[in-house]
């Protein structure tokens, strides 16, 4: 018995040091998905104009011999089904994904040309955040849906106080030998409006803080997240999402936004008729 067990021991032993780093061989696959990340606020055809550079330094890089299919997928999807059933990765129109696909026949290994991007996309555009997140299934259910396999999340009180903290700790963690990609993937410093809203007032010509909420909305995100509206077609079966927007070339000011709000306020308010009261 204990003659088994130190055979058993000492395979184990062995085995450990052929065992690789991850539990399949994906540097053999010919797919790749990077994440690009730009500054926060940035519009979406200006991001698109980034990631048409980011793929040119891409196929710089990867022998045309082996490259097969770019392609890319900028900002949030329409609707929240897509983005329920994905990892969270791309929050905003200042992000996206570039999917990268070899030809069968590549004859240098995927990790050989990530290992090269790793290297150069940062020195290039040292403005942008690049990650890379796993491309087949595989990857992605052994990561339980996060967009990486190792996920640290910090929970305070003061959110200045916890960025600065999560900085330090992603700067320390970079440290450590076999870790790639580290970064801080929340973003605090996107551009925002404050609405103050005089209550008093508003309260004086029948006006509540949703209103006012639902007004900005159809101006600056489309009417399909405070009044979602569907169009059924009869010879297909399908349903078609069916939202309204103001143009974005007459929203050029503070004060440009405020009076589409108004009038979008006014508009709500002749087009829906007062409800019967019940006493």
């Amino acid at each position: 018995m204990l003659v088994e067990f130190g055979v058993l021991f000492a395979s184990a032993l062995i085995v450990a040091t052929l065992t690789g780093q991850d539990f399949f061989r994906w540097w053999t696959r010919g797919s790749s998905r990077l994440h690009v990340r730009a500054p926060a606020g940035t519009r979406l055809e200006e991001t698109d104009q980034i990631f048409e550079a980011v793929e040119a330094s891409i196929q710089r890089t990867v022998s045309p011999e082996d490259l097969g299919l770019v392609l890319h997928n900028i900002g949030l999807p329409l609707g929240g089904v897509n983005l329920a059933f994905s990892d969270s990765s791309t929050i905003g129109p200042a992000d996206g994904e570039i999917l990268v696909s070899l030809k069968p026949e590549h004859r240098r290994p995927t990790f050989d040309y990530i290992r090269e991007l790793r290297r150069r996309l940062p020195q290039e555009f040292p403005n942008l955040t690049f990650f890379y997140q796993p491309a087949d299934i595989v990857s992605q259910i052994l990561n339980f849906g996060l967009p990486a396999p190792i996920d640290i999340q910090l929970v305070g009180q003061n959110r200045a106080v916890n960025y600065e903290i999560a900085n330090q700790v992603a700067q320390r963690i970079s440290r450590v030998p076999g870790l790639v990609d580290v970064h801080v993937h929340q973003i605090t410093a996107a551009p925002a409006l404050r609405v103050n809203v005089d209550r008093t007032r508003a309260v004086q010509v029948g006006i509540t803080q949703r209103d006012v909420a639902n007004s900005l909305l159809a101006s600056l995100a489309s009417s399909s997240d405070q009044a979602p509206n569907f169009w059924l077609n009869p010879q297909n079966g399908v349903s078609y999402r069916v939202a309204v927007q103001t143009p974005q070339y007459r929203i050029d000011s503070i004060d440009a936004l405020q009076r589409e709000a108004h009038r979008s306020r006014r508009r709500q308010r002749d087009s829906t008729p007062d409800e019967p009261r019940q006493f």
